[in-house]
C-alpha cells in the first residue's frame, strides 16, 4: 500500500460519501487542460514524514523563494500548509490506478489516450473567412476521402471489379445511375468515427454507386491538397477513454515529477522576490521524439506538442494523483496539520 495526502484548503475531509465525481467528457479545464475539473488530487506521503508529501515540500521551497504568498488573512502564511489534510491508502494495482512512472510512460499515455485536433492554419496576408473556411472543408473531405479509399480497396474482388474494371454494361449503367442519382440529390456515403456508414440493405448497386459518386465529390473538391498548411495541437486527455480501460484515476510518479538543483538552494540571507514561477524547481522530462502517430502531422507540431507534455510534469509540481472514481475498498482518514 502507499498512502496519499490530500490538503484542502476548506477544511473538509473528502471520503466516499461525500466525493462527487466529476464528469468525464468535459474538455475545459480551470487549471490546466490534461487536468480533469472536479477529480481528487493528491500527492504521496513522505516515508520519512507523515505530515509531509512531496506538494507540501514545494510549497515551503516556495516560501523560501519568494514573499508572494506570506501576506495572507489572519496570519496564515498558506492554506494548502494550514489546511485539513484527508489521507488514502491505495494499492495501485488493486484499486485500478494507472501509474506514470517514466518518460518513456508519459509519452505512451498521450498517444494513447490524448486527444489531438487539427486545422488549416490562418495565413496572414492571404487567407480570408471565405479562403479559410473553404480550405477547412477540404481537409475535412480529405481525410474522409482517404478513409473511403481505403474501404473501397478493402471490398471484396467481385465488388472491387465492379468499380475499378467494369464490363461495358456495368460501366453504362453506373454511368447512368451516377447522372440520375446527381441530378435528384440523393445522399452521398456518409462517414463516422473514420468508418464508412454502410446501409442496412448491405454492399448493394446504389451503394456501390453512392461510392463512386462521393469519391468524385470530394476528390473535385479537394484538389490538389499541397497548398493545405495543417496545424496539429493536443487538445486534452480523454479521461472518459482511460475510465472505459478500467481505471480510477491516474498517478504521476515521484520517479517522473522530481525537483532539480534549485529547489535544493539554500536561501539563507538572499533577498526574497516578490514572485517565482513554480515550474522552476521541477525537473523537465525528457519523452524523446514523437512517432508519426497520425496523419498530416508536421516535425514543427510534434515538437511543439513534446514540449508541452514535458512541461506538464513542471507545471504539477509535485507528484500527483488524479482521481475520478472512488476506489473500492478504500477508507479515508483525515487530520489537521
Amino acid at each position: 500500500m502507499v498512502r496519499f495526502v490530500h490538503c484542502s484548503i476548506k477544511g473538509d475531509i473528502i471520503s466516499k460519501d461525500t466525493f462527487k465525481k466529476p464528469n468525464l467528457n468535459v474538455s475545459f479545464c480551470e487549471t490546466h487542460k490534461f487536468n480533469l475539473t472536479g477529480a481528487f488530487y493528491l500527492s504521496k506521503v513522505d516515508d520519512d514524514n507523515p505530515e509531509s508529501s512531496m506538494w507540501v515540500r514545494h510549497r515551503k521551497i516556495l516560501h523560501s523563494h519568494t514573499d508572494y504568498y506570506l501576506k495572507t488573512e489572519e496570519g496564515l502564511v498558506d492554506g494548502w500548509l494550514t489546511g485539513t489534510k484527508t489521507y488514502l491508502d491505495l494499492d495501485f494495482t488493486k484499486h485500478k490506478i494507472y501509474v506514470v512512472d517514466t518518460p518513456n510512460d508519459l509519452k505512451q499515455l498521450f498517444l494513447m489516450y490524448g486527444r489531438f485536433s487539427q486545422q488549416v492554419e490562418w495565413e496572414l496576408g492571404r487567407s480570408t473567412k471565405e479562403t479559410h473556411n473553404l480550405n477547412q472543408l477540404r481537409f475535412e473531405k480529405l481525410k474522409d476521402l482517404r478513409v473511403l479509399n481505403q474501404f473501397i480497396n478493402s471490398l471484396d474482388p467481385e465488388y472491387l471489379a465492379q468499380l475499378r474494371n467494369p464490363e461495358p454494361k456495368t460501366a453504362d449503367k453506373f454511368a447512368r445511375l451516377i447522372a440520375s442519382r446527381n441530378i435528384r440529390n440523393m445522399p452521398l456515403v456518409s462517414i463516422k468515427n473514420q468508418q464508412v456508414n454502410i446501409p442496412k440493405k448491405g454492399i448493394t448497386c446504389e451503394f456501390l454507386v453512392d461510392l463512386l459518386r462521393t469519391q468524385q465529390k470530394w476528390e473535385t473538391l479537394v484538389a490538389d491538397p499541397s497548398d493545405l498548411r495543417i496545424s496539429t495541437v493536443v487538445d486534452s486527455l480523454d479521461f472518459r477513454k482511460i475510465a472505459n480501460d478500467g481505471y480510477n484515476g491516474i498517478y504521476y510518479s515521484t520517479n517522473l515529477v522530481k525537483f532539480n538543483e534549485l529547489a535544493d538552494e539554500d536561501m539563507t540571507g538572499k533577498p526574497l522576490k516578490k514572485y517565482v514561477d513554480w515550474c522552476n524547481f521541477i525537473t523537465q522530462p525528457d519523452i524523446g521524439e514523437l512517432p508519426e502517430f497520425m496523419e498530416f502531422l508536421s516535425d514543427d507540431d510534434k515538437k511543439e506538442i513534446k514540449d508541452e507534455i514535458e512541461y506538464y510534469i513542471r507545471w504539477l509540481g509535485s507528484d500527483t494523483l488524479m482521481i475520478w472514481d472512488w476506489p473500492e475498498h478504500v477508507i479515508s482518514g483525515g487530520g489537521e496539520t
